[in-house]
């Protein structure tokens, strides 16, 4: 792994794409029905002032764009001069929302608006300044909080946005609970299976087990402490339970709220809580095997479900004329969901490749170790190692290597450090004569590496990067 998975710019970089997607979709929604009207795709850029407009359009087109401007910004933080990443963000939101009325004047059931592209733009352009604002305090305290929660795997940014896009898979109230890759609407397939009561009760029970067994493992993947992981994993599911309550009672009504709560997802509840407790505490290999099986077993259940029969009734009271483009965003993500989260486990699988097995350099004979961990500050407030404990790693490994009796010539030598360019990984440490890259979160780790590492020779596999 030659990055250490926990990097604040790395996650905006796939939020912002994230958000662009949903965008995309809801801007383009339904994709039929594409035609040559023999209007020029740039005439609603002279148009009049829409006749019917509402406050409540202006500032959602506004709000919209402001998340993909600000997650833009932050994305590009690492041009040069201050104000490029804005700018360019800023820029390429109004270009987007360009391309996109544009592609509209092809698709019969959209209009083009000019009113849409300035509202689009100002949202971009808002978002922008947002981060040239508040970027710098962000990042610092974003790699703070990566340090302390996130475990180090690869392309642990890209599971953080897959977990965000993932509560909008409960928010379709006429979906199996955290029922998710369903794809038989997109073929117009029928139920492989006959309803029969009993029958279903046990099918959705299982969907939502199996898939809430997968996203809680999910969360203790991305944890770094079991510890929080106990805490987070429950607390990631209430959340999603809340957006299914919260998204039936207003798009269905108040009175449906807690409709969702059959007998199956009650016990499907009930069996991956159960479930979660025996996992948990496994290790990342077999955690990782329970995850995929998990989410087979529940994509190929929901794809075999009969017909939900409180779909049939949601679908009947939902006015989904009104949130048409709502509806197909949340059924197309959870739709996709497994198939998007299948290639971040294959990534998180991999091994990270061997490193610090380099035969010892007669140049370095003086120590049995060199240790160089990063202490630098810098001026601009970016993120940095000494911010976020690089300062206080050293004296710690100092006073413990001190302690030993384990410093001087022909032992152990623990040395402050400038920058070491791997600023989006800090805090670092390096290790010679291995060549050995750490990122570590507390004292625990750092005493991990002198135990494990400096003392008894064995390479501390999960903090190395």
């Amino acid at each position: 792994m030659t990055e250490h998975g926990r990097n604040p710019i790395l996650l905006a970089r796939y939020l912002a794409l994230a958000w662009l997607g949903l965008i995309v979709y809801g801007s383009l929604h339904p994709f039929s029905g594409w035609r040559d009207t023999g209007v020029s795709p740039f005439v609603f850029l002279g148009a009049a002032w829409p006749r019917y407009w509402t406050a409540f359009d202006l500032l959602a087109n506004v709000a919209v764009y402001l998340p993909l401007g600000f997650f833009m910004a932050l994305a590009f933080s690492r041009l040069p001069w201050r104000y490029t990443a804005p700018i360019l963000a800023a820029l390429l939101c109004a270009a987007i929302s360009f391309g996109l009325e544009t592609t509209q004047t092809w698709l019969p059931s959209r209009v083009p608006s000019n009113l849409d592209f300035v509202c689009n733009a100002i949202g971009g352009l808002l978002g922008a300044v947002l981060a040239l604002v508040t970027g710098p305090r962000i990042f610092v305290r974003l790699a703070a909080l990566q340090q302390r929660l996130v475990a180090p795997i690869p392309h642990a940014e890209m599971g953080l946005t897959l977990l965000g896009l993932w509560l909008l898979v409960p928010l379709s109230p006429e979906t199996l609970l955290f029922g998710a890759g369903d794809f038989r609407h997109w073929f117009d397939w029928p139920g492989v299976l006959p309803f029969d009561a009993e029958r279903f009760v046990v099918i959705e029970a299982s969907v939502a087990a199996l898939n809430a067994l997968a996203i809680g493992l999910i969360v203790r993947l991305l944890c770094a402490r079991l510890f929080a992981a106990c805490l987070i994993a429950p607390l990631f599911l209430v959340l999603g339970l809340t957006v299914r309550t919260l998204a039936a009672a207003i798009l269905i009504g108040p009175g449906e709220a807690l409709a969702w709560l059959t007998a199956g997802a009650r016990y499907g509840l009930i069996a991956s809580a159960l479930l979660l407790c025996l996992t948990i505490w496994l290790p990342a290999r077999p955690r990782l095997i329970l995850i995929l099986l998990a989410l087979a077993a529940g994509t190929l259940l929901v794809n075999l479900a009969p017909p939900n029969p409180y779909s049939i009734t949601a679908l009947a009271t939902w006015r989904q004329g009104h949130f048409l483009n709502f509806n197909g965003l949340t059924r197309v993500a959870a739709t996709l969901w497994p198939f998007l989260v299948l290639p971040f486990l294959l990534l998180a699988a991999r091994r990270p490749p061997i490193m610090g097995n380099s035969p010892r350099s007669p140049f370095m004979s003086y120590y049995t170790h060199h240790v160089f961990i990063c202490c630098n500050q810098r001026e601009d407030s970016e993120p940095c190692c000494n911010v976020i404990g690089g300062a206080e790693a050293f004296a710690y490994a100092k006073d413990r290597i001190g302690a030993l009796k384990k410093n001087g010539r022909g032992a152990i030598r623990i040395n402050k450090a400038g920058c070491l360019g791997r600023c989006d990984s800090g805090p670092v440490m390096v290790v010679y004569p291995e060549e050995t890259w750490y990122s570590f979160i507390d004292h625990d780790d750092v005493e991990e590496i002198i135990q494990e590492h400096l003392l008894n020779g064995r390479i501390v596999e999960r903090l190395k990067i």
